[in-house]
């Protein structure tokens, strides 16, 4: 199992602002990192009405340390990411391949590709603007 561990700067907002945290290999290891970037963090740690999700995904990560998933999306007139297309998590960059090539097949997207994910990696360390 890996632990998805995203924070929302407003979860009451029609389209919540989201931060993929990172993605972790236990539970224990999700819950350290938002106490680390709750009281260590800036954006993360100045944000009090902000909430926090972590979410399992049924996949265990390789000896690498690096799973994988296909992503898509388009960029509207703000140039901000909208529709998006992400598949399960995967152990094989194969595996991740092969559903990309569904989504070009099924979805017109801006950008299709094919995203590698260190496990434990702490994507946002510098934090955020909090306003």
């Amino acid at each position: 199992m890996i632990w998805q561990l995203t924070f929302y700067k407003d979860p009451d907002a029609p389209r919540p602002d989201g931060f993929e945290v990172g993605y972790f290999a236990t539970l224990d290891d999700a819950e350290a990192a938002k106490a680390h970037y709750t009281a260590n963090v800036p954006g993360f740690r100045d944000n009090p009405w902000g909430s926090w999700e972590i979410a399992g995904h049924a996949v265990d990560a390789p000896e690498s340390g690096v799973i994988w998933q296909a992503c898509g999306w388009n960029w509207d007139c703000g140039s901000n990411e909208c529709d998006l297309l992400n598949s399960p998590l995967f152990a094989s960059r194969d595996e991740a391949d092969a559903c990309l090539a569904e989504f070009a097949a099924r979805y017109e997207r801006d950008v299709l590709e094919v995203c590698r994910i260190r496990v434990g990696q702490r994507m946002w360390a510098q934090g955020f603007d909090a306003e």
